[in-house]
């Protein structure tokens, strides 16, 4: 598509949202959606490392970009105040961590939890923000349900390859059976037979539907005759001859594939396995 190459996937784990607008992370140097682009949104590992921050300045208020690291962060500060601010007087600020004594002309503002605090102690973790601590927290839980549902659905598969492997078991039982009841000419070769199960739907004949009735034939009979022969053992009236009468139709009972009488058995591959079953109906 055209808009392929536009935006970014976000880079936090378990989300992968793409977004046209992403935002990119100072400190990890990655693309995160609107959701996860603060620092504690996608647990950012590589904030502290980044090489420079904005700040703003306390006393002229204007935004400026300081180095990450405390120290280096505080001198550069100090640089800006000496080197042509305005010096309107600020006031000064304490440090909202309970142990930190520090006061400064200058604060960052935590935009988690909107109190101050100085350059050593402004990163979230620094001052063990509680917004932050919460974000975490929801993201575990969201993680930890996103890999409750990923293991419920891995077992609903795992069900049902069982019971598609059971049902594939119990057609080829059937078939065995099926191959060890069919009787048929006698002088047909054990590896030219083909064995069919003929069960009979109830439009078949107007009284009781008769029992299911096991054959073998050659491989290359065709259908016709296998119609006969079954009709035969049956007692059931074949009018396929007759113009305006309803005629018999062999189906797969596994597919419901309807069986043309000119094919011969060992012709449709798959579709018709030896032993198989066919249902016998009048249309």
């Amino acid at each position: 598509m055209e808009a392929d190459h536009i935006g970014e996937h976000c880079s936090k784990q378990l989300c992968g949202q793409r977004d046209f607008l992403p935002f990119l992370c100072r400190g990890c140097s990655r693309y995160y959606c609107l959701a996860h682009r603060m620092y504690g949104a996608h647990e950012c590992k590589d904030f502290s490392t980044r090489q420079v921050e904005a700040v703003d300045c306390p006393v002229c208020q204007q935004r400026i970009m300081v180095s990450a690291s405390a120290e280096e962060g505080a001198l550069e500060m100090r640089q800006h105040l000496a080197s042509g601010c305005s010096q309107r007087t600020a006031e000064r600020s304490c440090c909202s961590l309970s142990s930190c004594s520090v006061v400064s002309d200058w604060s960052v503002v935590c935009t988690l939890c909107s109190l101050s605090f100085c350059l050593k102690h402004r990163h979230p973790t620094d001052h063990a923000c509680a917004v932050y601590a919460q974000q975490l927290q929801a993201d575990k839980e969201r993680g930890a349900e996103k890999d409750a549902m990923r293991e419920r659905a891995s077992k609903v598969k795992e069900t049902a390859a069982v019971k598609a492997r059971n049902s594939q078991m119990g057609q080829k039982l059937e078939r065995m059976k099926t191959k060890m009841a069919a009787t048929g000419e006698k002088g047909i070769p054990a590896d030219q037979r083909f064995s069919v199960k003929v069960v009979f739907d109830s439009s078949v004949c107007p009284g009781p539907t008769p029992s299911p009735v096991c054959v073998y034939f050659r491989k290359d009979t065709p259908f016709g005759r296998v119609l006969d022969t079954v009709t035969s053992m049956a007692r059931i009236e074949n009018r396929n001859n007759t113009a305006d009468a309803q005629k018999l139709v062999f189906t797969v009972e596994r597919t419901t594939m309807a069986v043309p009488l000119s094919q011969s058995l060992h012709s449709f591959g798959d579709d018709l396995l030896d032993g198989e079953t066919l249902v016998l109906s009048r249309v």
